[in-house]
């Protein structure tokens, strides 16, 4: 029997299918980054990024010393405390914040206003490095949490994010969390989505996207850009199995690209949709340039680079050029792309555009993972069943397959029944493999499909059944699988 089980089949190939990558993680990996899970209050926005392109007249500050009464701080009224306005007035002041970059200014403003994404947004910028001089988080957090005691759902906001973040105190999600959960049950919305994400991707939570669209429906409707922009994800490509609304979603993601300072998400999101031509017009030549914009205007954002990357190695409205994609690449896996890791290790595998090294594949793989990446698991466990080597561990090769087909992965089930059939990571067990083919042809895998078939032609782990043999072998056959074609030739010679 063939014994060639690699997850995502034979090609090495980088693929950049609209609605599946972005499914897939692009923003999972704050599960797995104990700082990052403060990006929970503001997704999915990208990091916060140093200066964008100069505005005509860049936003300034006006400190005052009363509330301003018209400002929005979600569906519950800021504090009037003299005192505390003064508070968070006087810490900015501080700062010498004139010196900021005109974004980080307005970011200052709006937090000012109430605004809680971009409160949160400067305690990311100051994480990143990107304020200078640095805000004072000791004095700035100080105010938060003297909001919070006073019941206002602002400051309640931006304590979760100090638990989430372990900023100023011992991280502790759970704490963040339940402190989230206040936040949006006193209406306040910047909170609610940020619970939204938490359901979305299963963060401290048990994921659901049914309970994450309604709470980014009700954030969206009362005017929050991280979940028009989320909701429009979601909208565009009908994931989770959610209703496709291509029309809805460009309506969301537009209004979201009008706030002040957008989530850097949206303008991808965007991008792709004229790519694919998804509720949009194709026009390949507007998504490359969105997407240049989008890396202009917030240089942290991981995922532009990523599908920045895709455009010069498909060479959609520009030359191929594979340098340039690899670059893209390897930038955006520094910055934290989990699907830049895995790409890069594909590329890796395949030794296109940079020598084959598959222990070099197999770290980034294993980077992916830790940030939730199932395709680049499903690799990880192929090459640690496969390969021979220190760098390689069939255990850990099994667990990753076993724990994927558990979820339901496709491709996993194939996986694990190639590792009961060569005893690799677990005692061999042909049995078991068949078990494992057999759900994953059932669940449309037409390697499984073929594997199934040529075990009852062999009679491994199964009663020999020509028969059968002949029903999988030509299921996979018609699906396109060349040696299930092959096979049957075989099977069927002499009939």
């Amino acid at each position: 029997m063939d014994h060639q089980y690699r997850a995502k089949g034979q090609s090495a190939s980088p693929d950049h299918g609209g609605a599946e990558y972005w499914y897939r993680g692009q923003w999972l990996h704050i599960a797995a980054l104990p700082l990052s899970l403060l990006a929970l209050l503001v997704m999915p926005s990208c990091s916060d990024s140093p200066d964008p392109p100069a505005v005509e007249q860049p936003p300034v500050i006006v400190l005052t010393n009363e509330p301003d009464s018209s400002a929005d701080t979600g569906d519950s009224e800021r504090p009037s405390s003299k005192r505390g306005v003064e508070s968070l007035e006087a810490v900015l002041k501080a700062q010498d914040i004139s010196n900021w970059s005109d974004r980080h200014r307005l970011l200052a403003e709006l937090a000012l206003a109430g605004d809680g994404m971009a409160a949160t947004k400067l305690l990311l910028a100051q994480l990143d490095g990107l304020l200078d001089p640095p805000l004072d988080v000791e004095r700035y957090l100080g105010w938060f949490q003297e909001r919070h005691e006073k019941g206002d759902p602002f400051g309640t906001h931006l304590v979760a994010a100090t638990f989430l973040g372990g900023i100023g105190v011992e991280r502790d999600p759970s704490r963040g969390l339940e402190l989230l959960r206040q936040a949006h049950a006193q209406g306040h919305i910047a909170s609610t989505a940020g619970l939204a994400s938490s359901y979305e991707h299963g963060l401290m939570v048990e994921a659901d996207p049914g309970e994450a669209v309604r709470l980014y429906t009700i954030a969206a409707e009362k005017g929050d850009p991280m979940a028009m922009s989320a909701l429009g994800r979601i909208l565009a490509w009908g994931l989770y199995g959610i209703p496709a609304d291509p029309e809805r979603a460009v309506s969301l993601i537009k209004q979201a690209l009008e706030y002040p300072v957008p989530p850097s998400g949206a303008m991808v999101t965007l991008a792709l949709m004229y790519r694919d031509g998804v509720g949009l017009e194709r026009d390949t030549a507007k998504a490359y340039r969105m997407l240049q914009e989008a890396v202009a205007q917030d240089p942290q954002c991981e995922e532009a680079r990523f599908y920045l990357g895709g455009m010069y190695y498909h060479g959609l409205s520009v030359e191929p050029d594979l340098n340039e994609a690899i670059r893209l690449y390897r930038k955006a896996a520094d910055l934290g792309s989990s699907d830049g890791m895995h790409v890069l290790g594909l590329l890796y595998i395949g030794g296109v555009g940079v020598r084959q090294d598959h222990e070099e594949a197999l770290r980034l793989f294993e980077q992916a993972v830790e940030l939730g990446h199932p395709d680049a698991a499903l690799e990880a466990a192929f090459l640690h069943i496969e390969e021979e080597g220190p760098a390689f561990n069939p255990q850990r090769g099994f667990e990753l397959a076993k724990q994927a087909a558990d979820q339901g992965v496709p491709g996993a089930h194939r996986l694990v029944g190639g590792a009961y059939i060569l005893g690799r990571g677990v005692p061999r067990d042909e049995r078991k493999a068949v078990e494992y083919f057999r759900v994953g042809a059932e669940l449309g895998d037409v390697s499984a499909m073929y594997y199934l078939g040529v075990s009852y032609a062999e009679g491994v782990g199964v009663a020999s059944d020509q028969s059968e043999a002949i029903r999988w072998l030509r299921k996979a056959a018609e699906l396109g699988h060349g040696p299930a074609r092959a096979r049957l030739r075989e099977l069927t010679a002499n009939e």
